[in-house]
């Protein structure tokens, strides 16, 4: 029973969408505090001052841009369930539970790229 269920859930893209929702909604409450340190960044580029010094911490803008970046990953997720709903159900629990990603993310794409030498 719990993995019908654990099934129907994932399965579902409006499940994916609540939890993009509900993961922009922190991303909402760190908003203010992220206008402040961009704020201070650009007060500190364009005076020049050596008094007003950037911010030294970067975490609350990792913790938004993390923020961002799943709940991007979870439209993702909603979108190709939907496309692809018929696909994900006839491979649960036969061992294929992803489909294959696009060319262009494939870890071969990646190592080609200049970030990674």
């Amino acid at each position: 029973m719990f993995e019908r269920l654990h099934k129907d859930d994932l399965l579902d893209p409006e499940t994916w969408i609540r939890a993009a929702v509900n993961l922009m909604a922190a991303v909402d409450v760190l908003r203010p505090r992220v206008r402040s340190y961009w704020k201070l960044v650009r007060l500190s580029i364009r005076t020049l001052d050596r008094e007003i010094d950037p911010p030294a911490s970067t975490a609350i803008i990792q913790a938004h841009n993390l923020l961002l970046a799943y709940a991007f990953e979870d439209l993702f997720k909603a979108y190709l369930i939907k496309k692809n709903y018929n696909d994900y159900l006839n491979g649960w629990g036969k061992g294929k539970k992803l489909l294959p990603l696009p060319p262009i993310t494939s870890w071969s794409h990646w190592r080609s790229c200049a970030v990674f030498p």
